[in-house]
């Protein structure tokens, strides 16, 4: 699984916040482009399926507080 985690600089803190996966329950696949907005929200491109075609699509994730 493909797992967000986090590493603060000016902290030095390391966090795991586990597992992500598509609201069907499908995994991401080939992530990459990775960025921090000023919210926290994280994005990334990856892989989805949908209707047996896979596209690239970006992807948000908003990190459990």
């Amino acid at each position: 699984n493909l797992h967000l985690i986090t590493y603060d600089i000016p902290t030095m803190k390391y966090r795991d916040h586990g597992a992500i996966f598509y609201e069907n329950g499908d995994r991401p696949l080939y992530v990459n482009a990775i960025t921090i907005g000023h919210d926290g929200t994280v994005y990334f491109l990856a892989r989805i399926t949908e209707g047996g075609k896979t596209r690239t699509d970006l992807v948000s994730v908003k990190p459990r507080a």
